[in-house]
């Protein structure tokens, strides 16, 4: 419980100094990465213009922040465009998902070569999901059900400041 607080805490004092979106998320991966351990993550956040599912030429995420994977065009990437993936499957389904080996997953569409495993937890505000948070790792079953835990209470604390940096992006378009 100490590290949560603790964790809570200094994204608290880190994000509160900008309203930025990209800053808020990177602040969000670099927090998480000094307590977890991952090969790549990314935060990805709902572009709240586009319905699920629907490609209407726009992006399905409309804001992101990653490390680590591998150099892809994104506006090519299936999630990002249609909601693919495990991390479309979470936004879609509001449902943490775990795959000890992404090989066996349905859902799965590569962003890094050499991922063998994954966790994605949606991103929740107001009871609506507004973006998920993934980790990836080049080891089977790197994740166990207390990294869920722990991911899930972070994904809290990042859901207050990435609605705090959407409202003020909106506010100022």
């Amino acid at each position: 419980p100490e590290l949560k607080y603790r964790l809570l805490l200094e994204l608290s004092q880190k994000i509160s100094r900008t309203l930025e979106l990209h800053a808020v998320l990177r602040e969000l991966l670099h927090t998480l990465a000094s307590t977890m351990a991952y090969d790549a993550a990314g935060v990805f956040v709902l572009n709240r213009s586009v319905p699920l599912g629907q490609d209407t030429g726009g992006r399905l995420i409309a804001g992101m922040a990653a490390v680590g994977f591998d150099d892809t065009p994104r506006d090519e990437d299936p999630m990002l465009r249609r909601g693919e993936g495990i991390i479309g499957h979470v936004i879609a389904t509001g449902e943490t998902v775990i795959a000890p080996d992404v090989r066996l997953n349905p859902y799965y569409v590569q962003g890094k070569r050499s991922t063998l495993s994954e966790i994605a937890v949606p991103i929740v505000s107001a009871g609506d999901v507004i973006g998920a948070l993934n980790l990836e790792s080049d080891t089977l079953d790197a994740f166990s059900d207390a990294d869920v835990e722990y991911l899930e209470f972070f994904a809290v604390a990042a859901a207050i400041s990435i609605e705090k940096a959407v409202l003020h992006r909106e506010m100022l378009e």
